[in-house]
């Protein structure tokens, strides 16, 4: 049997807003970088020249350009933009503080645990919120068309938060409340047109999961 190949992606989360630093809830509210998350995008940057990717990619969002931008001014590769990585909506609960949202919706937030994983993906805090399901519905074929351009090479995406907890969620199969990716932290994935495969986030080694 002919082994497949893979394009290795590297998923960066944005660098740090106001919004991020007051510990707001952002979703499709379009920030900017503040001075710490420029910071963070060139330090990131830097780390990954070490890799000669062939395409940089990023969320239209604005905080996710800025990321992209500082990242391929050192990669020499203008970016490329892909809507499916934008970050999740939130819907009527943007702008408030995480610790707020967690308070509001600590019963919530405890059922959803209870339940199993498929139905966790489903569950929505607010009826006009994007879903785990809704969000890697829509991020993974952007993923699996990124990957097909790139059999074999490395590729730099930036993402969101939420974005990349739900793929992680899914590929690892474990509850998205329990995933940390702080900002300018890196997931990697292996993927094609028809497989992705998480390998690592945060600090530690993800497992080798499924298509």
């Amino acid at each position: 049997m002919k082994e497949k190949k893979f394009a290795t992606l590297y998923i960066v989360r944005h660098g740090q807003t106001d919004w991020n630093a007051e510990g707001r809830i952002q979703g499709s509210t379009d920030r900017p970088l503040d001075e710490i998350g420029h910071s963070q995008a060139k330090a990131v940057g830097e780390e990954l020249s070490k890799i000669q990717a062939a395409a940089v990619y990023s969320s239209p969002l604005l905080r996710a350009r800025q990321t992209a931008q500082a990242i391929a001014a050192f990669q020499g590769h203008e970016i490329q933009l892909e809507k499916g990585l934008r970050e999740a909506s939130y819907g009527s609960v943007e702008g408030i503080t995480v610790m707020e949202f967690r308070e509001r919706f600590k019963e919530a937030i405890s059922e959803k645990l209870k339940l199993p994983l498929p139905h966790q993906w489903k569950y929505k805090f607010a009826p006009d919120a994007e879903s785990c399901e809704e969000i890697t519905a829509r991020a993974m074929p952007s993923l699996h068309s990124i990957a097909k351009k790139h059999v074999d090479q490395s590729v730099i995406i930036v993402s969101h938060g939420y974005v990349l907890r739900a793929l992680v969620s899914f590929l690892a199969e474990i509850p998205d409340e329990t995933v940390r990716v702080p900002n300018c932290s890196v997931v990697v994935l292996e993927g094609n047109e028809t497989t992705l495969r998480l390998i690592t986030y945060g600090a530690g080694e993800g497992p080798t999961i499924r298509s």
